[in-house]
C-alpha cells in the first residue's frame, strides 16, 4: 500500500502508425527509452519499494531492455535525458526483470 505519496510519470507516447516495432524497427537487446522523445521520468515524492528495490525521493528516468520473452525494466538515476542517445548504465538506480503480456487489443 502507498499511502500520502505522490508518483507523477511524464510519458511521450509514440507513433506507431501500423509498423512492426519489437525486432524490426527498434531491435531485441538494445536499450530504449520507453516511449518517445524525451525519456520516460518517474517521479516520486518519497522513498517508495518496487520490485524489492528501494526508490528514493526524485526523478528518474526509465529505460528497457526489450527481448522476445522478457524486458529489462531500468531505472537511472539521470532523469533529464533526450531519448537513450546518453544513457549511462553506471548511473542504473537498479534494473529488473519482467514477462511481458501481449494485448489482443487496446479496448
Amino acid at each position: 500500500m502507498i499511502s500520502d505519496v505522490s508518483i507523477k510519470i511524464k510519458y511521450s507516447s509514440p507513433a506507431v502508425r501500423g509498423r512492426e516495432i519489437w525486432g524490426i524497427l527498434d531491435p531485441y537487446g538494445k536499450v530504449w527509452r520507453i516511449g518517445a522523445n524525451q525519456a520516460t521520468v518517474l517521479e516520486v515524492s518519497d522513498t517508495i519499494e518496487m520490485a524489492s528495490n528501494k526508490i528514493p525521493k526524485g526523478k528518474y528516468s526509465m529505460f528497457a531492455i526489450p527481448d522476445s520473452t522478457r524486458w529489462t525494466i531500468i531505472l537511472n538515476k539521470e532523469w533529464d535525458q533526450w531519448g537513450a542517445y546518453d544513457y549511462d548504465s553506471t548511473k542504473d538506480l537498479f534494473r529488473t526483470t519482467i514477462i511481458p503480456d501481449k494485448l489482443d487489443s487496446l479496448h
